[in-house]
């Protein structure tokens, strides 16, 4: 991802965080039936959103690579997969002299 993407989707965070802080506060302020289901939406939604975005950022580093999107499966470049094509082979090639 682009670090003008990074910016502008963490910016995006932070207002809709803002947001629901501020409404969290309204809402307990507020003394009717409807505020008070809308209260617990808004605590609940403060808690799970921040947990919810954690969960996402750890699944796409794991599944692209911390920050580098060649990396996928542990693998970083064509030359490292090369290298274990490589050592592969020699490791194939002296079991057949050790038997």
């Amino acid at each position: 991802m682009k670090k003008k993407t990074k910016q502008i989707l963490a910016i995006a965070a932070v207002v809709l965080l803002a947001g629901l802080y501020i409404a969290t506060l309204v809402l307990s302020l507020m003394k009717s039936e409807m505020a008070q289901s809308l209260f617990r939406g808004a605590v609940a939604c403060t808690i799970l959103i921040p947990c919810l975005l954690y969960v996402y950022m750890m699944a796409y580093k794991m599944l692209r690579g911390k920050g580098n999107d060649d990396k996928i499966s542990g693998i970083d470049t064509e030359n490292e997969k090369k290298e274990i094509k490589e050592n592969k082979k020699q490791q194939d090639k002296q079991g057949a002299k050790n038997k």
